[in-house]
């Protein structure tokens, strides 16, 4: 197994980093003038006949001016680049046009559609969804995709379908995804990128959930999986094969055809005062489950894992999301947990500006700050920018190994498309010390 030990910047200086950024933030300049939620809304005076609008605020006070000055210098190119978008949406968005392409696509009712759908990992496709076919609410979708090196994924999802009075609802998924020259890097916090194997992945799925919803806020949720894996070890030129550096003994799970069932109970609390675009309120994500595998005796694992994110108003529609999630994969009674299965950082909603699952562990902590900045909010349609830092670090054991050393870092920026209450684009620009990575998604 490839453990080894890399350099990496002293700890104060990243801080020195992070705080800098932070200042950015706060120092992010107005592009175009976004009023506050009510500031839309007319106040009428004592005097019936009369109406009154809100004055426009000053973008900054003169002490703001001096105050938020570094972060303006280093938030310079940003601005740049939202100036031309902001002048590219406002003049070059044609409602008329963008509205004939989903008519086209969309039924008269809105409740069938066929939408594009594309992203950096599985390639390009389509995806076809049905609404309020057996109750309100419920929705079923159909989506392929398929890219480069023979990358596949097919997904048939039914949701939200109503069992008990509203109050108990099943999903049903089922899934297909080949992967073709995903990267292997070694397991630890210190593992270095070019001692990268490459390997075939390929991996079925059906997964049956069984929901509550307690309240409007909480839902409960029973998790009840079977998946296949396999690993094959199709060579990609001048990158070693995963299989032939390593030992079924040195790397669990390097094999065909791993079934693994599993049994999860999830918590969620959603306070956000929208899915789409959100500015306000608290998203809470609690999981904890049971592995096992059903045709052999050698894998057996328990996951645990929590996520929870602050967003917190600002002024003006601009917003901080604080995030803070981990997640902790044991095995149980001496068996073993396959590679793929273990925690990782890398993949885009985690530390962003590395390499798809560049690390791996059993346990990994996660923290981010980003700031989202609105550019165009009309018609349904929201189109946020946001700048974002990230830090995390893999462990075998997170509560005995935890390493301010070992910390890794991300920073970037990016747009995001709402489409009511879904993400319909978004577009990642991410940083980290050893690659700069585009991810670009679109109704994933």
């Amino acid at each position: 197994m490839h453990i080894n030990k890399m350099g990496s910047p002293k700890v104060d200086l990243k801080y020195i980093i992070v705080i800098s950024l932070i200042i950015a933030f706060i120092g992010f300049a107005g592009l175009q003038p976004v009023y506050a939620q009510d500031d839309n809304q007319s106040s009428q005076s004592n005097d019936s006949t009369t109406t009154q609008y809100p004055e426009k605020m000053k973008d900054r006070q003169t002490w703001e001016w001096i105050l938020s000055s570094p972060g303006l210098l280093i938030n310079l190119p940003f601005t740049i680049a939202l100036t031309i978008t902001e002048i590219a949406v406002s003049n070059l968005y044609q409602p008329q046009v963008v509205g004939w392409m989903y008519d086209v696509t969309t039924s008269d009712d809105s409740l069938r559609a066929i939408r594009p759908a594309y992203s950096s990992r599985s390639g390009l496709g389509l995806k076809v969804y049905q609404k309020d076919l057996l109750n309100k609410g419920s929705y079923i979708e159909l989506a392929a995709k398929a890219g480069l090196s023979n990358r596949q994924k097919y997904q048939l999802r039914f949701e939200q379908f109503d069992l008990y009075r509203k109050t108990l609802y099943m999903d049903l998924i089922l899934g297909y995804r080949f992967l073709h020259e995903e990267r292997f890097y070694g397991i630890g916090p210190d593992t270095k990128e070019e001692a990268q194997t490459s390997y075939t992945f390929e991996r079925g799925w059906a997964i049956l959930n069984l929901g509550t919803r307690l309240t409007g806020r909480i839902d409960l949720m029973g998790i009840f999986s079977l998946e296949q894996s396999s690993v094959l070890g199709r060579k990609v030129t001048d990158i070693p094969a995963t299989r032939d550096m390593y030992t079924l003994a040195e790397l669990p799970g390097l094999e065909s055809e791993v079934k693994i069932m599993s049994a999860r109970l999830n918590a969620k609390y959603d306070s956000r005062d929208s899915k789409g675009g959100p500015r306000r309120g608290q998203l809470i994500d609690l999981s904890w489950g049971m592995f096992s595998q059903i045709d052999d005796d050698d894998y057996g694992f328990w996951q645990a894992a929590a996520d929870i994110r602050q967003y917190v108003h600002i002024f003006y529609g601009r917003t901080l999301v604080f995030r803070l999630a981990g997640q902790l994969t044991e095995p149980v009674s001496g068996k073993e947990i396959p590679f793929y299965n273990l925690s990782d950082l890398g993949p885009t909603e985690t530390i962003r500006g590395f390499s798809r699952s560049r690390f791996r562990d059993n346990d990994m902590v996660l923290g981010s700050i980003e700031y989202r900045y609105p550019i165009y909010d009309r018609n349904n349609s929201v189109i946020d920018a946001f700048l974002f830092v990230d830090a995390g670090q893999v462990s075998h054991d997170l509560f005995q190994e935890f390493e301010a050393d070992n910390l890794q870092f991300g920073f970037g920026g990016g747009f995001r498309v709402w489409s009511g209450e879904v993400e319909s684009l978004n577009l990642i620009l991410g940083k980290s010390k050893e690659r700069f990575r585009i991810d670009f998604v679109v109704n994933n």
